[in-house]
């Protein structure tokens, strides 16, 4: 993971994102589960930018410029940060951990 003090627990993460095609440029590796029960942060892919103010609330951008934060997708689980589920309901994003 890139070291920056302004980097947040991924549990509080939303808004903005760009998907990096180079782990050294992203803010955080990220693993694709794909079952639900061992993702660390479940994902609601939001289709405005207004809506993606709760943790797990994202919205993927291809401006680099305009991402809150970026990432880059792991094909490696051991190698990420964390592990995120795309969920279809909006009411599930965040960390079902907590």
């Amino acid at each position: 993971m890139v070291s920056s003090p302004q980097l947040k627990d991924p549990c509080e993460l939303s808004g903005l994102v760009y998907v990096e095609t180079s782990s050294s440029f992203a803010d955080y590796r990220v693993y694709v589960e794909s079952v639900e029960g061992f993702a660390d942060l479940w994902v609601y892919a939001e289709n405005h930018p207004g809506f993606v103010r709760k943790p797990g609330h994202w919205q993927f951008t291809d401006a680099r410029g305009l991402a809150d934060f970026t990432i880059y997708l792991e094909t490696q689980k051991g190698f990420a940060d964390f592990s995120l589920f795309y969920t279809p309901i909006s009411g599930l994003a965040g960390c079902p951990k907590r």
